[in-house]
């Protein structure tokens, strides 16, 4: 009411309201690029993971049919390395003469 007989009041009023406006659309745009940032993060993840677990499975493929089967130990390094170690171990295997030379040595038993 006080708004509506006082110009001052009613164009101060008229800008909080843009203000509020702008600041709730701010909001919520930030939640929806937020959003879809996390959908994208989860989705290359996701397409990574995928990789990596082919690059092993193909690995094992390779020196399981150069080498012989792979003992526990060779596979569960296969499982546990990263897309980089594997493409390296999968350049190696085609000169490696054993499966140590392509992996590395068995752990040490205790």
């Amino acid at each position: 009411m006080l708004a509506e007989k006082n110009p001052e009041v009613k164009k101060a009023v008229a800008k909080l309201m843009t203000l509020t406006e702008d600041e709730q659309a701010r909001m919520v745009a930030d939640a929806r690029d937020k959003m879809r940032w996390d959908i994208e993060s989860r989705e290359r993840a996701a397409k990574k993971e995928g990789w990596t677990e082919g690059e092993a499975n193909m690995l094992a493929r390779q020196l399981t049919r150069r080498f012989g089967p792979l003992p526990v130990w060779a596979d569960a390094r296969l499982r546990t390395a990263d897309v980089a170690q594997l493409e390296v171990w999968a350049d190696a295997v085609l000169d490696a003469a054993s499966l140590d030379e392509v992996i590395g040595a068995p752990p040490e038993r205790h």
